[in-house]
């Protein structure tokens, strides 16, 4: 006769994959019953009735499920092909903090007269202010982003994880310092901004042990190329001093996106992680559109906010409508069912 314990016991079971329960179910139930047993009669009629397995052997049952689902996905398609596409996701974002880090070491140097070769700068950008500390904590960070990108590319993807956490605090630090300062207006791009750097960091977990070596020369050579884009924004001047500027960071990123989209789109192979990545990609892009359109429409100082907000939403709805195709494409992909051969032993 089954007693309540061991129903609760094989209900806790289903959690794992209905192919393994198959062969070790039974084992599994008798080898849980027989730990329970006291030896006391009565106190073993009343565990039957009325006991539940413990919480340590429910945590075990779901780190079991957990691991076996895993080793599952791990043989499909579709997980190769989203595991790829976050590694190429996390490399994109290191390239855009290292190209801005770049920027930043190289602007400082030029102001401060150590680049002779080039032309000086002009006085108005040599009397400003001296570099507070959030700018200090903004030049750290865009350098220890830029030594994250550099140890990724060298294959050193574990000290790549803890140089782009170093590089994480003081860009949060930076950013919440002008999120919570005085009289600041509601910023959600800078929250934004926010959550791509965190997801950034959490994307470097998916290079591991046996994943495959990136090809360092196509991304040391997108890095001065994506370095002069960044210098180019901040040297592009305005109509007029109460007008808009002609290109923010978000409009830098869309027209980013965009470009690699239809490079895609022209040369790409789907067998690349290339058509997840740039539907992720799209997602983020149009989200940092959007947060600095709601900016523009509250705060920002601008007196001609509806052409900037027009701009946006043309932005936005450009890198959208390349982006949709690859997330249907992605979505529509078939998994096959190879559970079998990757279940293993408990």
């Amino acid at each position: 006769m089954t007693s309540r314990l061991e129903e609760r016991y094989r209900a806790l079971l289903r959690l794992l994959p209905e192919r393994y329960r198959a062969v070790w179910e039974e084992e599994m139930v008798g080898a849980f019953l027989d730990s329970v047993a006291t030896g006391d009669p009565e106190r073993d009629e009343y565990l039957a009735d009325f006991g539940r397995p413990p919480w340590s052997e429910v945590a075990s049952v779901l780190t079991l499920s957990v691991r076996l689902r895993a080793a599952v996905a791990r043989r499909t398609p579709r997980y190769v092909a989203w595991a790829q596409a976050v590694r190429l996701v996390a490399l994109v974002g290191l390239l855009v903090h290292g190209a801005w880090g770049l920027a930043i070491i190289g602007l400082r140097l030029w102001l401060a007269g150590r680049l002779t070769l080039l032309p000086a700068p002009p006085p108005a950008w040599t009397q400003g202010p001296t570099a507070d500390l959030w700018h200090r904590l903004t030049d750290t960070a865009g350098l220890a982003w830029l030594l994250a990108y550099v140890a990724l590319l060298l294959g050193h993807a574990r000290i790549a994880r803890w140089v782009a956490v170093l590089a994480f605090v003081p860009t949060a630090v930076s950013l919440l310092s002008h999120v919570f300062a005085p009289g600041s207006a509601p910023n959600w791009f800078t929250w934004y901004l926010l959550v791509l750097d965190g997801c950034t960091v959490l994307a470097l977990t998916a290079f591991g042990r046996d994943t495959p070596a990136v090809r360092p020369r196509p991304w040391l050579l997108a890095l001065p190329v994506a370095t002069g884009l960044v210098l180019g924004l901040v040297f592009l001047p305005a109509p007029a001093p109460d007008s808009p500027p002609l290109l923010d960071w978000a409009g830098l990123c869309s027209v980013a996106y965009l470009v690699g989209a239809g490079w895609y789109a022209w040369r790409g192979s789907p067998r690349t992680g290339w058509a997840p990545a740039l539907a992720l990609l799209a997602l983020a892009v149009v989200g940092l559109r959007i947060s600095s359109i709601f900016d523009y429409a509250t705060g920002m100082p601008f007196t001609d906010r509806s052409a900037l907000i027009g701009i946006g939403l043309v932005e936005a709805a450009a890198v959208a409508a390349a982006g949709v195709p690859l997330v249907l494409r992605t979505s529509e992909r078939s998994v096959p069912n190879d559970a079998a051969s990757a279940l293993s032993d408990r």
